[in-house]
């Protein structure tokens, strides 16, 4: 007889393939071949689930809740709307009228939402007001349940703190933490020219060393403003300080986790051990540099986006975490001597491991508080499900790896 595991990865493994081959071609918009992808590898992963004969304890205890799981499908999509308010030129333009200064009589020429982006939604739009005054802006706004339990309110004020610090940065118009009129508190922001990823310049190598070198210097930049500017010094033991924050990410994930994770108990563990001791002071860090975050026009950044995982912290976290993405594309020795020269501070291999662990565990954590979120109806969007199935498993698998090779 055939099992059932068998028969269900068939079965997966069909509906995938059909999306690929049939479904995916067809696509036109943005959002839905982004979409299809997110669902082709989720049934990817599903698909190895029930192919192992002998997984780990971790991955049964993970495929089973999953299987549990199970939802009405049809009501779905009446849950999440119930949940998401649809940002209309409507509702915007009344946003406007009331709230805004001068922006009565606006129209609203389009919104379109953006694709990208896990903890946020995005959402650009063209106003004009009744002088003729033109204004392209992005919407971010807060998720009904958000991975990060952060808000945008209190990313628009560390914004509005470093404005004007030598910082590319999108300008913060205006923030609404009343959720009546999008649903959720939002942030305005000017547009900025360029786009994220190097896809437009990274077979150029002249431009390639200019941006990274742009970049080192960017963040020599932030980590030499004083934290006073956030209204807040940071405290004197900046090893008991990293502690608290490791401490409360693990909170965070004992809180929502939905089930046992062997390897995040290791990690935390680990990181509790293994805090850097030789570090004098913390600095204003950003903790997701990367070219997705980045935004690039004639090979000049323009902006630094999505800040709402800033905090006080180690240079070494930016630094640590930037270093995929700039390594490929330009030697790591040359991006740190453009750092040193522009007044950033060290960077020890200590201090390096400890942050290669720690990038796998945040971001898993994030990753287990959306599957949390999805499963528990708060919040069951598609992009919340992607990140508690393949997602997470990427980033459990990650720490795991770098603890083995900590401790080889």
């Amino acid at each position: 007889m055939i099992e059932e595991r068998a028969i269900i990865a068939q079965t997966l493994s069909a509906i995938r393939r059909d999306l690929g081959l049939v479904l995916q071609p067809e696509l036109s918009s943005p959002e839905s071949r982004t979409k299809a992808a997110m669902m082709s590898d989720m049934l990817g992963h599903l698909v190895a689930w029930h192919q192992e004969q002998s997984g780990t304890a971790e991955q049964a205890r993970y495929s089973g809740h999953f299987t549990s799981a199970r939802r009405d499908a049809a009501e779905a999509p009446a849950r999440l709307s119930a949940l998401e308010v649809e940002v209309t030129p409507t509702r915007l333009a009344a946003f406007l009228a009331a709230k805004v200064p001068g922006w009565g009589g606006a129209v609203v020429e389009h919104i379109d939402r953006a694709t990208a982006g896990y903890s946020k939604d995005t959402f650009l739009f063209r106003a004009t007001r009744p002088g003729g005054d033109v204004l392209d802006a992005v919407i971010r706004r807060d998720l009904p349940f958000g991975p990060g339990e952060n808000t945008v309110v209190d990313e628009f004020a560390l914004l509005r703190a470093l404005e004007g610090r030598g910082l590319p940065l999108a300008e913060p118009l205006w923030c609404e933490p009343d959720p009546h009129w999008l649903g959720q508190p939002f942030i305005v922001s000017r547009r900025m020219a360029g786009d994220n990823g190097t896809g437009a310049w990274e077979q150029d190598e002249v431009v390639r060393r200019s941006v990274c070198g742009e970049l080192a210097v960017i963040l020599a930049r932030l980590h030499t403003i004083s934290p006073d500017v956030l209204g807040a010094a940071p405290d004197r033991d900046p090893a008991a300080q990293i502690l608290a924050y490791v401490a409360e990410w693990e909170d965070r994930w004992r809180r929502h986790k939905i089930h046992e994770s062997p390897i995040l108990e290791r990690g935390f563990a680990w990181l509790r051990a293994n805090v850097p001791a030789d570090l004098e002071r913390l600095s204003i860090i950003h903790s997701d540099v990367g070219f997705h975050n980045i935004l690039t026009d004639e090979g000049r950044i323009t902006a630094l986006l999505d800040w709402e995982f800033s905090h006080l912290g180690d240079p070494a976290e930016d630094l640590g975490y930037c270093r995929q993405f700039v390594e490929p594309l330009m030697p790591w020795d040359a991006f740190l001597a453009a750092y040193r020269a522009a007044g950033g501070g060290g960077y020890s291999d200590a201090g390096a491991r400890f942050y290669e662990v720690w990038r796998g565990v945040r971001n898993a954590v994030s990753c287990s508080v959306a599957w949390n979120g999805f499963l528990t109806d708060r919040y069951p969007a598609l992009k919340m499900g992607y990140q508690g199935v393949p997602l997470y498993r990427r980033f459990v698998l990650d720490v795991a790896d770098k603890l083995e090779r900590m401790n080889a």
